[in-house]
């Protein structure tokens, strides 16, 4: 069907389904579990399974009846392709599926033009919003799949704005953090280094911003934390407040003293 020449009133009609997008996710199950886990352990694996791990605790099934599904024996979770993407990143259900459908290179759907907003219908079910405690759970393990900067993207992203002096480790890396790209995530720590909010500045293999229509994105794991953290470059004094990163990261490396990175007033 051509998806152009019917031009649908809701763009969501021009999406995937979540049923075909399992169906293909499943089926390049080998490729997505490479990219999410690496590459497999190749004494424990086998033309049906891929193990991964130095114990082989992560099992992908790749050409049995069971074709799409995996387990992993450490943490005792398991599913199918969607789930292993919202296991590895940290990600909810629509989230993964976006990220599933960069992955397999759908375009993002145009804006309708026909479809004109209207008040939802009396009883209707409203998105629900994250809890204190989700948000403060998907900092976390944001945090958690973070690796510092030695060969990744960031490194290369700073040198092209003339910051070659390598960052503290408040300043990570995130692969995989929307698709296929990764991230720089500068994290925003209290007086006693807790981390209260990050920030990712998504960025293609070669070290440029991604392109998309949303390249930065702040997530906060508690209300207030503007007014408690920031990112935090030592140094002497006097201390220097500035509102952007990468700023911070110029004014650190230009002059030596601890500098605030404020992620902007917005925020």
């Amino acid at each position: 069907m051509n998806l152009v020449a019917t031009a649908p009133a809701n763009s969501e009609a021009t999406r995937m389904s979540v049923a075909r997008l399992a169906e293909l996710l499943n089926d390049r199950i080998a490729d997505l579990a490479r990219d999410l886990l690496g590459e497999p352990n190749r004494e424990l694996s086998s033309a049906q399974q891929l193990r991964f791990g130095t114990k082989g605790s992560v099992a992908v099934e790749i050409g049995s009846a069971n074709k799409g599904r995996w387990f992993d024996h450490e943490e005792g979770i398991g599913g199918a392709g969607l789930e292993l993407i919202q296991h590895r990143l940290g990600l909810d259900d629509n989230a993964a599926r976006d990220w599933a459908r960069n992955w397999l290179g759908e375009p993002a759907s145009a804006p309708s033009r026909t479809a004109t907003p209207s008040a939802p219908a009396s009883g209707s079910v409203q998105p629900k919003a994250p809890t204190v405690k989700e948000r403060a759970e998907k900092v976390a393990e944001i945090v958690r799949r973070t690796e510092s900067l030695v060969s990744t993207p960031v490194l290369a992203y700073l040198h092209h704005r003339g910051i070659t002096a390598t960052p503290p480790d408040c300043i990570r890396y995130r692969q995989y953090a929307y698709g296929k790209f990764g991230a720089m995530v500068a994290l925003a720590t209290d007086e006693a280094s807790e981390v209260l909010a990050i920030q990712q500045v998504y960025l293609t293999a070669d070290g440029r911003k991604a392109p998309l229509d949303v390249v930065k994105r702040t997530n906060k794991a508690v209300d207030g934390w503007a007014e408690r953290a920031a990112v935090r470059l030592p140094g002497y004094e006097p201390l220097v407040l500035c509102e952007g990163v990468e700023t911070a990261l110029s004014v650190w490396q230009a002059t030596g003293q601890e500098t605030w990175a404020c992620l902007g007033i917005s925020n």
